[in-house]
């Protein structure tokens, strides 16, 4: 039934003394209430929209938590800056070592160690930084994804 059949109807009860008033005027607010926001289509619609939000969010939950990396307080997100300074001080420890360990002429093995850390302290922190571009991207791509639904759920 259209607005105007509604309002239509309305008049009709009134004049014929069923509906007072003011029983007129609420119900002549409720059917211009309604047919502002919208009939039942409208409101699933809404709905289906916040429910697509709402699965974005929780699928973007669950691939946050495959870039989580363990550390010294428990699980945190990877940070570029981090691996950079943590790489340099690996480096610089081995680098200190291997000189250290030559200059005193320590066995064979000794200067080993200190090769092994500049490159484990390299290639970790080579693998975190790119770690945490991974994540940023996605947390990118999740933000646009997000504000694109919410944009489409407002009809912008």
């Amino acid at each position: 039934m259209s607005i105007s059949d509604e309002l239509q109807k309305l008049e009709a009860l009134l004049e014929r003394g069923i509906l007072t008033r003011e029983e007129f005027q609420k119900a002549k607010e409720r059917v211009l209430t309604e047919s502002a926001v919208g009939g039942p289509a409208d409101q699933l619609e809404e709905i289906r929209a916040q429910n697509r939000v709402a699965q974005l969010d929780r699928e973007w939950d669950l691939e946050r938590e495959t870039y989580m990396v363990n550390g010294k307080y428990g699980r945190h997100l990877p940070s570029r800056v981090g691996n950079v300074v943590g790489g340099l001080l690996a480096v610089g420890f081995g680098i200190f070592w291997t000189i250290m360990a030559v200059s005193m002429e320590a066995p064979f093995f000794m200067p080993i160690f200190g090769v092994v850390f500049v490159t484990l302290g390299a290639v970790g922190s080579i693998h975190g930084f790119y770690k945490a571009g991974l994540y940023q991207s996605a947390q990118a791509s999740y933000q646009r994804r997000r504000q694109d639904l919410l944009n489409e759920q407002r009809g912008i």
